[in-house]
């Protein structure tokens, strides 16, 4: 009879995922998406009126 595998830590080291690296103005999909820019500063992916309501990455 084998023993039963060890138990997983329910914790980790690594800290949680914080977002995704993108650039303010680039185009992104789908619209809502959060990131963030180089200098940790949020973004969201939303219409920009001063492109044709095409999709960019703006600060929040």
């Amino acid at each position: 009879m084998q023993a039963p595998p060890p138990a997983r830590p329910t914790t980790t080291t690594e800290p949680p995922q914080q977002g995704l690296f993108v650039r303010e103005g680039a185009f992104c999909h789908p619209e809502g998406a959060l990131g963030l820019s180089p200098r940790g500063e949020p973004l969201v992916c939303r219409k920009d009126s001063n492109r044709g309501d095409r999709l960019r990455w703006q600060r929040v």
